[in-house]
């Protein structure tokens, strides 16, 4: 029978909760220490099969985008809930209180390991899959032409573009500023993106969305485009005003609303534009008369 020795001292009265072993356990190689909220200790055994040596810390760094004041009072996000090994044990994977799993190779693969049945792993703490928003998603816009899905944050700054057939993340961009609504261009090429102190139309490009033009619209609640693509409307408070997607001008003004607009759709009927606008359960449409020039 194996000896294992494994030296244990106790808890001093002013240990830090970043301090605190909350979680132990081996496998056939090795321990893994769940330390404080965020870091993981993996230990290795010795050639004497004996005795255990440090081999690598694993720390989930705090996410940097998200806006923790409004999670104040509360456990981090990047707090580790339990962690696990895999049979083999060369992976290590974890989940947050995000939630999102992450994983990381424990050791260097060997002539006999498989290499085909083991993923593409990074050595440091690495996000399983495609990595997911920090908390509500609060917009979303689909594209009538692609396949393509395109998402806001509320907490963490970001907007994302998805391929929700291949269910894959095309594209991820972080804003130093809230952002509020998106609205996706019917062929999958523009977008609208209201901050909260100005309107942005853009390009969405493979890795970027590129702006081509600001609009100093302040506190929009709602954005939509026509179903062809060249109108979009704007609900701000106390008005909801139409826009040409070529030139940029604004083609009218919808008023009649007290209070904040939830949700704007746009028809194009010949020569007539009809917006439905919706606030709570009062709905109002409008009609406008434009005519076109040959």
């Amino acid at each position: 029978m194996t000896e294992v020795h494994l030296s244990l001292t106790t808890k001093p009265a002013n240990l830090s909760r970043n301090d605190i072993i909350r979680s132990c356990f081996t496998f056939e190689s090795g321990l893994v220490l769940l330390v404080g909220d965020s870091t993981i200790y993996h230990f290795g055994k010795t050639d004497e099969a004996r005795r255990y040596e440090k081999i690598d810390v694993f720390i989930k760094e705090e996410y940097r985008y998200l806006q923790q004041d409004d999670l104040k009072g509360e456990l981090p996000m990047h707090y580790i809930e339990s962690a696990c090994v895999s049979p083999n044990g060369k992976i290590l994977t974890f989940i947050t209180k995000r939630p999102q799993l992450y994983q990381a190779l424990l050791s260097q693969l060997d002539e006999n390991d498989d290499v085909s049945a083991m993923p593409n792993l990074p050595t440091t703490p690495g996000p399983l899959g495609v990595d997911m928003h920090h908390g509500i998603v609060e917009s979303l816009s689909t594209s009538l032409w692609k396949p393509l899905l395109m998402t806001c944050g509320k907490l963490d700054f970001t907007i994302k573009v998805w391929d929700y057939v291949q269910c894959t993340l095309l594209l991820s961009k972080h804003y130093s500023k809230q952002v509020c609504v998106v609205s996706m261009h019917p062929t999958g090429l523009y977008s609208v993106t209201a901050f909260s102190d100005h309107l942005e139309f853009q390009m969405v490009q493979m890795d970027d969305l590129v702006p081509l033009k600001n609009f100093p619209i302040r506190n929009c609640t709602a954005v939509t485009f026509s179903e062809s693509g060249h109108k979009f409307a704007v609900a701000k408070p106390g008005a909801i005003d139409v826009y040409c997607s070529l030139l940029f001008v604004k083609f009218f003004s919808c008023h009649g609303h007290l209070g904040p607009v939830s949700i704007t759709c746009i028809y194009s009927i010949l020569s007539n534009v009809v917006c439905n606008v919706r606030i709570l359960n009062h709905i109002k449409n409008y009609k406008k008369p434009f005519k076109i020039k040959k």
